[in-house]
């Protein structure tokens, strides 16, 4: 991500992963306690869908098979 112009942010209460910014958005990322070979990666950041959003289903999305 670095490649691409994400920096490395500071940390602001979170003691865990590493923290990037770009545009506004930030990305955390840190491995599972349990599993090793498992990482989250959270983005934070300024939703531009106006849409009403208290009917969404705020669930936990598995990318992993749109990595390159």
């Amino acid at each position: 991500m670095v490649a691409h112009g994400w920096t490395p942010a500071p940390a602001m209460g979170e003691h865990f992963g590493q923290k990037l910014t770009k545009d506004g958005v930030t990305a955390i990322f840190y491995r599972s306690d349990n599993n090793a070979d498992f990482a989250t990666m959270r983005l934070y950041g300024e939703c531009r869908n106006a849409a009403d959003h208290r009917n969404d289903n705020p669930v936990w999305t598995e990318v992993t098979d749109q990595l390159g």
